[in-house]
């Protein structure tokens, strides 16, 4: 399994998976909300909201019959934070 990280930089490499990010910058949204803003197929939609997901970007919670998506900002901020750190480490070494 990849590490954190590289299914971070993995999910902010696409357009449109940050403009998924930017969109729910705004507040929660389901995909079909999502889907009114970004011109994809709704299977590439969910294909990029369970990219977004796996890097831990996006939480989906359940509510009926639609699923939420809401960011996780804190958790990009933790990683990238963690990873500059690495980063620094090594060159300094």
């Amino acid at each position: 399994m990849k590490n954190i990280e590289e299914r971070i930089f993995r999910a902010l490499a696409s357009s449109v998976r940050r403009q998924v990010l930017e969109l729910l910058s705004g507040g929660r949204l389901t995909a079909g909300e999502l889907a009114q803003y970004i011109t994809v197929s709704k299977p590439s939609l969910s294909r990029h909201l369970t990219i977004l997901e796996n890097a831990r970007l996006v939480r989906g919670q359940r509510t009926g019959h639609f699923i939420h998506y809401e960011l996780q900002p804190r958790y990009l901020g933790k990683n990238l934070h963690g990873f500059m750190q690495k980063t620094n480490a090594s060159i300094t070494s």
